[in-house]
């Protein structure tokens, strides 16, 4: 505090009553200098709140006091509920609030606050130079009174246990170092102090005086150490011990000592009551530990900033290291820039693990795991191993896992002569061997397909020709006289069977399906069909007088029945 060095230099000089020391006042000018309020302030300090300046050692103890302030700013709401407090120079809180995607309101939030004292004197007052908004210093306590939330913890319930105790172990002890002694009045040759401190003594030294008991026939000196501990005090130790043990909710059991179970399982409830009773103060040792993780993780961001970052994550025997790329530049589908894995714009929490992770319960899990291996079948328990090697207390377990996996990666016969195959396979396939196997696989393919081809239009130029050919007998036959016609223009359209040869088409000798009876009776023949008469009168034909005859009206046998 460089615009404080006057004050400072002289508080450290002249303590707390400087401001009656120093002649400052009076040489710069007496009442004018308006330090009346500071001399009121000082005299107004009290004993206790002196402490701040020794006045042996010359030593001022500066006080770093932090607090909050309640202010009033503008938050925006996300869609997602997120709420975030409103900052001008964000483009991307303009943009939210203009199209409408978050909302904007007002809202009181803290701001921490952080001052210098010199005893009544700030030096220093400002805003919190961390990111986070917590008080930089974490309190671990076991539990907190519900009116005052003054913290504590199991100690609060021993003490009087405790005081009780070492008074009585105190008692005993100078009862057991103590002697009680009986004499007349001039036994000893020395004063009564100098016989008091040498009778406390192991190697005591006491001159009898001989004339004193040979004057005084009852004259008498004996010295007594038959102090002894009764049972009323060593019941009240006793229960002083037990209520030490009470008051913290834990077994003998969960402390390693013999306690009061009988089986296994009894011991196991017993350690589970014990955990379940020290429940409350582990979840706030554990809250405690979560705020330090956040204040540290909260600097941690704050150093590395918007910087492309690598951060390697690093594994343990069983899970491999991983590599994560913070604010790495990337472009969204419309080309727009921005940063993956944003380390200043996520919200980071930390989480502890709630397994234990001491040699004991690693034991205990390492001893359960190989119980559930043994009746697993061989392939399993290869694939198991790698974990079982993980629990044990061995400095070099990573390594002895990764030999392992090695060792079961190696391959079988059946493996190398498939990879083998497979190499040759991608050896000929870069020499272009696949490739004209495959062309001449496609030709021979093509040809085949071709040949089956021609003899289906073999097939099908046999079945069109003795289909014509029928069709052309079916004409000849039926009108004989259009032989000579069809001869003559197939003379006129250059067809040859042989070079000048006519085609000479028979004539049919009778006309085809002239004998046969109807319906394939024709025109004009012996047994041609009379016209039928058409009348329209509508008496006749005559109407049936029984349908069922089938010789009179439309259900006559032939046409020529209704004739008159």
């Amino acid at each position: 505090f460089p615009e404080h060095k006057e004050l400072i230099l002289a508080i450290g000089k002249h303590g707390a009553e400087w401001w009656m020391d120093t002649p400052s006042a009076e040489n710069d000018g007496g009442d004018s200098t308006g330090l009346h309020n500071a001399w009121a302030e000082a005299r107004a300090w009290t004993v206790q709140e002196e402490r701040w300046y020794n006045p042996t050692s010359k030593e001022i103890c500066l006080a770093e006091v932090w607090y909050r302030r309640w202010v009033e700013v503008g938050v925006i709401t996300a869609p997602d509920g997120r709420v975030v407090e409103y900052d001008e120079s964000n483009m991307a809180h303009q943009v939210a609030l203009a199209s409408g995607m978050s909302e904007y309101s007002r809202a009181i939030v803290a701001r921490v606050r952080r001052s210098y004292w010199l005893g009544p004197h700030r030096l220093h007052d400002g805003p919190s130079p961390y990111s986070h908004r917590h008080f930089p210093y974490v309190p671990f306590w076991g539990f907190r009174e519900d009116g005052t939330r003054v913290p504590f913890g199991y100690v609060r319930d021993m003490i009087y246990p405790q005081d009780s105790l070492n008074s009585g172990i105190s008692k005993l002890r100078w009862g057991m170092a103590s002697v009680r002694t009986e004499r007349t009045k001039g036994a000893v040759d020395m004063t009564d102090a100098q016989f008091r401190q040498q009778v406390a003594r192991v190697d005591a030294d006491i001159v009898l005086n001989a004339e004193h008991f040979k004057s005084n026939p009852g004259a008498r000196f004996q010295v007594h150490r038959d102090f002894q501990l009764n049972q009323q005090q060593f019941q009240m130790m006793q229960d002083n011990r037990s209520a030490i043990q009470r008051v913290s909710a834990v077994t003998t059991g969960f402390m390693g000592k013999e306690g009061t179970a009988t089986s296994g399982r009894q011991e196991a409830m017993q350690i589970e009551q014990s955990n379940q009773a020290l429940g409350v103060m582990m979840d706030n040792f554990r809250a405690g530990r979560t705020m330090v993780g956040e204040l540290l993780l909260s600097m941690i961001i704050k150093d590395l900033g918007s910087q492309q970052q690598t951060i390697i994550i690093e594994g343990d025997a069983v899970r491999e290291d991983r590599t994560v790329v913070i604010n790495k530049p990337e472009q969204d589908p419309a080309g727009y820039t921005y940063l993956s894995n944003d380390l200043q714009r996520t919200r980071l929490k930390v989480a502890l693990e709630d397994v234990p992770s001491t040699n004991s319960y690693r034991a205990q899990q390492l001893a359960a795991l190989s119980e559930a291996v043994k009746s697993l079948p061989p392939q399993y328990q290869a694939a198991v191993l790698p974990f079982l090697v993980s629990l044990m207390d061995v400095p070099f377990k990573r390594d002895v896992v990764e030999a392992i996996r090695a060792a079961a990666q190696q391959e079988t016969p059946e493996q190398v002569e498939q990879r083998i195959k497979q190499a040759v396979d991608e050896a000929l396939a870069k020499s272009g061997v696949e490739l004209k196997m495959r062309e001449l696989a496609m030709k021979e393919g093509k040809t085949e397909a071709e040949i089956e081809k021609i003899r289906r239009e073999a097939v099908q130029v046999g079945v069109q020709a003795a289909y014509s050919a029928m069709q052309g007998a079916a004409q000849v036959a039926q009108l004989p006289m259009i032989a000579p016609v069809a001869d003559e223009i197939l003379k006129a359209s250059g067809w040859e069977q042989q070079q000048g040869d006519d085609p000479n088409i028979p004539q049919a000798e009778q006309t085809a399906a002239m004998n046969i009876k109807a319906p394939y009776a024709q025109p004009g023949g012996p047994d041609a069909m009379p016209a039928v008469r058409e009348n329209t009168s509508p008496a006749f034909p005559p109407v049936p007088a029984e349908p069922g005859t089938g010789m009179q009206g439309i259900e006559t046998a032939a046409t020529s029945d209704n004739l008159a």
